[in-house]
């Protein structure tokens, strides 16, 4: 890696001048214009990279690999559902009105849209480029499972034409929706895709 020109000059003076305070200066003060200038060449380079890249980099690397700043949320607890629905909460009881969930009506929204901060998000691209670029395999669900959901304690079970993952504990309603929205997990085609977890399958 080349070094910033502050630093590559100083390596350059001559023996005589090595210890000569004023003349340091003089030369720091020259070359602090071309110390920014070096800072912003390597940011340009650099912050490309998934692993370094923040904010609006982050954006432009999403955009090219075709997977947007943007994810579904559900809203917990807020609604009746029936048995399975995720989300849903269950009826409520004379005895305890604070137990189930109110009627979802049409003017309410079942789901809402929040912006991925940039930790989750870099998980989402990583994943996306493997989707992208490796061949749908059993190896290939299970890396880009493991990458979204942070989880190692599920199974992978195969039928005739037929493919589930079950997990070993209760996913919460977000989790979830990673898995029933659309393009987040690769499903091969002719194939049966489901999913369970402790409670049942989603």
């Amino acid at each position: 890696m080349i070094k910033d020109p502050s630093t590559r000059l100083l390596e350059l003076l001559v023996p005589e001048y090595q210890h000569s305070t004023n003349f340091i200066k003089y030369l720091q003060v020259l070359t602090d214009a071309h110390d920014e200038v070096y800072s912003a060449l390597q940011d340009v380079k650099t912050l490309r990279y998934l692993e370094n890249a923040t904010g609006t980099q982050l954006d432009t690397i999403g955009y090219i690999v075709g997977q947007p700043r943007l994810t579904y949320k559900v809203l917990n607890g807020e609604f009746f559902g029936f048995l399975g629905a995720i989300g849903g909460e269950s009826f409520g009881t004379e005895s305890d009105p604070n137990v189930g969930g109110i009627f979802l009506s049409e003017s309410d929204e079942e789901f809402d849209f929040e912006l991925q901060n940039d930790e989750d998000y870099k998980k989402f691209i990583l994943a996306k480029i493997i989707k992208n670029h490796k061949r749908l395999t059993t190896e290939t669900i299970i890396e880009v499972t493991t990458i979204i959901t942070d989880k190692e304690n599920f199974e992978i079970t195969q039928g005739n034409k037929s493919f589930n993952i079950h997990f070993n504990e209760e996913l919460s309603g977000n989790e979830k929706l990673l898995f029933t929205t659309p393009g987040f997990i690769p499903k091969p085609l002719g194939v049966k895709m489901t999913f369970s977890d402790n409670l049942g399958s989603f």
